[in-house]
């Protein structure tokens, strides 16, 4: 499979674990994880976490060379592994079950290993008369917080470790964004503050004020297994 020309294909997932499942799941997934990265030359990341705020809801964050990475993904032995796993009543009963969004993301392709960051997660459903002014304000957004997201602490390095984000693959005009920041205190979230405080989040907070999104937006936080 030649990846010259393909985008990164990506996919954010959401689920809860029934309780007396969680270890027997954080064992598989790790080792999941793992093998994901080291045995697949299409896979470019493979991100997984748990929500801050509700214990047993998980994230996953997965990255491959074209979708075509990702269909060679779920042949592996180790994905099969996942899928017979998953269908054995793993999930909370209402709501718990996997929700998937698919993307194709706007970013160069690169590997990213395994590491501890806070992340968030979200969703934007953009009116199409704004599309292009949306994309123009997230084109610099993005551009900016890798940039300018800096600890003031030299030695901690960037506080924004990743900013992508991409249409959904079936769904027109909605946005799906995973964002990584450096952990550097006990709650993790003071790169995401940082970034929060600069000027290029009051230009968003300005085109929010638009009301530009058909659909009010989803936004979730999480960190990084250990």
């Amino acid at each position: 499979m030649s990846s010259i020309g393909l985008k990164p294909f990506a996919v954010n997932v959401k689920f809860s674990v029934k309780p007396d499942k969680r270890d027997d799941f954080l064992s598989l997934i790790k080792d999941i994880q793992k093998k994901t990265l080291a045995t697949e030359p299409a896979a470019l990341q493979f991100v997984v976490g748990e929500d801050v705020n509700t214990p047993s809801t998980f994230y996953m964050h997965a990255q491959f060379v074209g979708e075509e990475g990702f269909k060679a993904h779920r042949d592996t032995p180790h994905s099969v592994k996942w899928q017979k796993f998953s269908s054995d009543a793993l999930f909370k009963e209402g709501g718990g079950e996997p929700t998937f969004d698919f993307y194709f993301g706007t970013h160069k392709a690169e590997k990213i290993p395994i590491r501890s960051c806070f992340c968030v997660h979200v969703e934007l459903c953009v009116k199409p008369e704004l599309r292009e002014e949306f994309l123009e304000v997230i084109r610099n957004h993005q551009k900016g917080s890798i940039n300018t997201c800096i600890s003031n602490n030299e030695e901690d390095g960037p506080l924004c470790l990743q900013y992508v984000y991409g249409e959904s693959k079936d769904e027109p005009n909605k946005f799906i964004f995973h964002e990584a920041y450096t952990v550097t205190d006990a709650g993790g979230k003071k790169g995401f503050e940082a970034h929060c405080a600069t000027a290029l989040f009051e230009k968003w907070q300005e085109f929010m004020e638009i009301d530009p999104f058909t659909e009010a937006p989803v936004v979730n936080n999480f960190k990084t297994l250990q």
